[in-house]
């Protein structure tokens, strides 16, 4: 008696049920990728007026943040050169040469800040004799939860020394608040920029404004507002509230090392 062989009916039967396998596969990917065409659509319906909004908070931030960084803005300008402290594209001039372009300009140089006078010698500020100088941007930034943008001709006349003013909200600073003078506040935030000479300006109440102006050519800044020149050895010390004596002097008439304080 003859039997049949079972294997190929077996191989049938698998091969019939990978087939009934590979269809609902098929059909569950459809389903599941309509499910989730269908979802992302109703999403994005829902979500399509908060992207607008998004957008177009986006594009006002956008233009914000360029005009706070247009280019003049020295803390990107006064990118440095190793060693001598100049700007990109900078050029140093001599003192005389800044009292004629103001001059040019109808400004009295006399009446002018000597660490804004500075910082044009030394090429951090860019000064032509065009009308155009005094409408660049030195400095956008924050200080104590306030806005400042300062062009040059903000602090043009900004005191070199602001001795105690900090205790008294800075209000011989020239440079005031966007916010505050927008709403006409009855006591804006004013702000010193210091340091302008060495290439590296910020914001500061005062007490760390100090420009000496005893050095030669336009002077430098040397911080806190308790130091001083000494006439003697031509050193920087902290002389404090009470006048001490310079340091340097007492280390055997002046030993000790020499601060530069020379522009060439």
């Amino acid at each position: 008696m003859s039997t049949k062989d079972p294997k190929p009916a077996l191989v049938d039967a698998v091969n019939s049920n990978c087939d009934v396998t590979e269809n609902i596969e098929e059909t569950s990917k459809k389903s599941s990728s309509q499910g989730i065409a269908s979802k992302r659509s109703s999403t994005e319906k829902q979500c399509l007026p908060m992207i607008k909004k998004q957008k177009a908070e986006c594009n006002d931030l956008t233009e914000c943040q360029a005009e706070s960084s247009k280019a003049t803005d020295l803390k990107e300008n006064f990118k440095a050169n190793e060693g001598n402290g100049m700007p990109m594209g900078g050029k140093r001039c001599q003192p005389k040469t800044v009292n004629t372009r103001l001059q040019k300009l109808g400004i009295d140089p006399e009446k002018v800040s000597s660490c804004v006078k500075s910082a044009m010698s030394k090429g951090h500020i860019i000064l032509t004799g065009e009308a155009t100088d005094l409408e660049k941007l030195v400095i956008a930034d924050e200080y104590m939860d306030h806005q400042f943008k300062i062009y040059v001709k903000d602090i043009l006349y900004q005191q070199d020394y602001a001795g105690i003013d900090y205790e008294e909200d800075s209000s011989e600073a020239p440079a005031v608040c966007i916010c505050c003078n927008a709403e006409n506040a009855d006591y804006p935030q004013h702000v010193y920029v210091t340091r302008l000479c060495s290439g590296k300006p910020s914001l500061d109440s005062g007490k760390f404004h100090n420009h000496c102006t005893e050095c030669k050519g336009f002077g430098k800044c040397i911080g806190d507002y308790r130091n001083s020149h000494c006439g003697s050895c031509n050193n920087h010390y902290f002389a404090g509230n009470y006048g001490f004596p310079c340091q340097y002097c007492e280390r055997r008439g002046g030993s000790g090392e020499r601060e530069d304080c020379v522009i060439s």
